[in-house]
């Protein structure tokens, strides 16, 4: 998770992707914790993650509703990839039913249903200074 100054520009943002969680090219999405441990460690500050998946996470959500706190692992529950989990206690900043309209010249008026979605935000008390957002939870 260190970058060389050199490497980054002041104000830019960074991208990094978990090429092991792609869930399209047949992966678990279930490996984040390893980045999400990293970055924590690293004390990185206003940084987001997506398409995570774990279904724990947001049956554990939706119950709780939004504006809650709860703690709970993400990542790391399927066996045999010696992924470690992320324990963390997250607010729960939204949830959804996981059907929308696309908005997109492509799709424009197509409904999607994609199940339960929860987003999920790392509360900094324990990490000062570190935000991960709108963490997407899919179950």
């Amino acid at each position: 998770m260190k970058l060389a100054p050199e490497n980054t520009r002041e104000g830019w943002p960074i991208l990094l992707a978990d090429v092991r969680n792609v869930a399209s090219a047949g992966s678990t999405s279930d490996t984040t914790g390893l980045l999400l441990n990293a970055l924590v460690e690293d004390r990185v500050k206003n940084c987001a993650m997506a398409d995570l998946y774990d279904v724990y996470a947001v049956e554990e959500a939706h119950p709780a509703g939004i504006g809650s706190e709860f703690s709970c692992e993400l990542s790391g529950k399927f066996g045999g990839l010696d992924i470690p989990a992320f324990r963390g206690i997250f607010k729960v900043a939204t949830l959804s039913d996981g059907r929308f309209d696309y908005q997109g010249e492509i799709m424009r008026g197509v409904m999607a249903n994609i199940v339960a979605t929860a987003a999920l935000e790392l509360l900094p008390r324990l990490w000062p200074g570190v935000h991960l957002l709108e963490e997407l939870v899919y179950t």
